[in-house]
């Protein structure tokens, strides 16, 4: 049996509300820069949960390196 791709989720502000994006691989660690779309900088804030009932995925929560 083919074993299931990781993926992670990313909680994302911006002006008009949040998004979630998925993402491939396991989720960068808390502190770590993330580069969303064209020159949107991140950093992690924290880490938990996927918003999603019944998701087992972790959620990259991030706020802006600005």
């Amino acid at each position: 049996m083919p074993k299931a791709a990781v993926t992670h989720l990313l909680f994302i502000p911006s002006p008009q509300g949040y998004r979630l994006e998925e993402r491939s691989g396991e989720a960068p660690e808390q502190g770590a820069s993330v580069q969303v779309g064209e020159g949107g900088s991140f950093v992690v804030n924290r880490l938990g949960p996927s918003p999603y009932q019944a998701d087992q995925r972790r959620c990259a929560y991030l706020v802006s390196a600005r």
